[in-house]
């Protein structure tokens, strides 16, 4: 099962439930996966609530393989937690998911608009195409990715801007004729 999380008001994922509990999930982070209608809190997934208090209760006392095990035996579906179903939750451990430490890299997808629009709209429709991929390739998790979009739609409207300048004063003067 895939999970998605929110830390620091951005998304991050896919992550697998092992990941999340290695990385220090904690209770209250904000989780999504496949079969939910809303972001929920970790601790209302029964797998994650499960394997928390596992981790939570065995962290001191048993050995990595054991806690290996443990972990690699839950199965369960991505369900939030009914509220009749009881648990006691050890102490939270500090930490969570990391994301990139790297802002994602500006879109441009304005100026790519207006690039196309007022300027030159062979050379602009790429402009628009990269910086639309450029936010989907950071939420993906790919920032090398998405710096490589970011700089190429910043090409592609610096190209579209100059073709428009050099172009315009040729199509005044044919317009004019």
């Amino acid at each position: 099962m895939e999970y998605w999380i929110i830390v620091d008001r951005r998304h991050a994922g896919p992550y697998s439930a092992r990941q999340l509990i290695d990385a220090g999930l904690k209770g209250d982070t904000l989780v999504w996966c496949e079969g939910l209608t809303e972001w929920t809190p970790a601790e209302q997934i029964e797998e994650l609530a499960s394997m928390m208090r596992i981790r939570d209760t065995s962290a001191a006392t048993a050995p990595q393989e054991q806690q290996q095990q443990a972990y690699g035996a839950q199965t369960q579906p991505c369900e939030p937690r009914r509220e009749n179903q009881q648990y006691t939750a050890g102490p939270q451990q500090q930490g969570a998911a990391t994301l990139p430490a790297e802002p994602c890299p500006p879109a441009y997808i304005a100026w790519s608009v207006i690039a196309t629009v007022l300027c030159c709209t062979i050379v602009g429709i790429p402009a628009i195409i990269f910086s639309s991929m450029t936010k989907s390739a950071y939420y993906k998790g790919d920032l090398e990715k998405a710096k490589k979009y970011s700089e190429r739609a910043q090409w592609f409207i610096i190209l579209s801007i100059t073709l428009g300048a050099v172009t315009w004063p040729f199509q005044i003067a044919f317009m004019g004729l």
